[in-house]
């Protein structure tokens, strides 16, 4: 809680496949929808790990695909919205996937600064 108020973090994950990762996506997007009310009445920040590599384009791209995803939930306007690299663990992942390079893109001083940036935009936003 933070100076009195609550705060609620979701995420939806699985363990890497192109099926899984779809169906994580269904189920933050079904909670969207399912809670777009309670959400418009609140603060709203969204973040997605994407990118395999933190690279201009692949992050652009994955960023749009994010967008797409939330206007397709009809969700509320998020204060916050972005992506973060990716993690690809081959040893999760089923064929053909699972003969993917192991990659670690997250950026872990990016991640604490957006998270920093999220509970400064919350704190000035009135109850």
């Amino acid at each position: 809680m933070t100076a009195g108020r609550r705060i609620l973090v979701t995420y939806a994950t699985k363990h890497g496949s192109t099926q899984e990762v779809a169906e994580a996506i269904a189920d933050a997007v079904a909670f969207l929808e399912r809670n777009r009310e309670a959400l418009a009445r609140t603060s709203l920040a969204v973040f997605a790990l994407g990118p395999q590599k933190l690279e201009d384009a692949a992050s652009a791209e994955s960023l749009t695909q994010l967008g797409r995803s939330l206007a397709k939930a009809a969700a509320p306007e998020p204060q916050l919205v972005t992506v973060f690299g990716g993690v690809v663990d081959p040893a999760k992942l089923r064929f053909p996937l699972n003969r993917l390079p192991a990659s670690d893109a997250r950026d872990w001083a990016a991640i604490r600064a957006w998270a920093a940036e999220a509970a400064a935009v919350f704190r000035a936003v009135p109850v």
